[in-house]
């Protein structure tokens, strides 16, 4: 487990501070006082969390890295797994591996083989499986 530190990275869920989040984002940590933490999202905006939420938050920087920084959690996905690819949505991040879930199915795929669409296209196309040969 990564440590949270006055720098560290964080995963942070919107339904967990108050603001204007819409979805899932990585943060740094601006400040760390006894029982709070202020952040800066790196999609742009701040906020502040109670520091036992934070520290069951913090990723590491390779994750943030790998991810474009921007945060894959519940968003719309194209992803390559067993030379298939796959419409879904990510409903885990773990590290540099995200699980998808696609026409009522769950796989783990890289971080690098996912890519985001049109929610409308991850929809419409969840129960399709595409072979990379063709």
């Amino acid at each position: 487990m990564v440590r949270l530190t006055p720098r560290s990275f964080l995963h942070v869920l919107p339904e967990l501070v108050v603001g204007n989040f819409d979805h899932p984002f990585y943060a740094q940590v601006t400040e760390l006082n006894r029982g709070e933490v202020t952040f800066q999202s790196l999609e742009g905006g701040e906020g502040t969390l109670p520091r036992n939420v934070a520290a069951e938050r913090v990723v590491t920087t390779k994750e943030v890295t790998q991810s474009g920084q921007l945060s894959y959690l519940r968003r719309p996905v194209a992803a390559t797994e067993a030379g298939q690819v796959h419409f879904g949505q990510v409903v885990q991040v773990d590290g540099d591996q995200v699980v998808v879930r696609s026409g009522g199915l769950e796989f783990v795929a890289t971080m690098g083989s996912a890519s985001l669409v049109a929610r409308i296209i991850a929809f419409i196309l969840q129960h399709v499986r595409f072979n990379l040969d063709e």
